[in-house]
């Protein structure tokens, strides 16, 4: 299930402006997000309108950047 919604997030969604990311524990990340309450698990954000640029990251050894 988990790579069926990575695929779909990858190649079949639209461009919003709005982000969510859960991590940890993904059921208790959802049942926060869908209920609207603040959880460590969910990270929320909004995307800024700007050029757009190509960028490559190649993380197969480790984190590419700093954060």
């Amino acid at each position: 299930m988990v790579d069926d919604v990575g695929a779909a997030l990858a190649h079949h969604r639209e461009r919003l402006s709005e982000r969510v990311v859960v991590t940890g524990n993904l059921e208790s990340g959802l049942a926060a997000l869908v209920a609207g309450t603040p959880s460590d698990h969910v990270v929320r954000g909004t995307a800024i309108a700007t050029e757009a640029n190509v960028v490559f990251v190649f993380s197969g050894n480790g984190s590419q950047w700093a954060g």
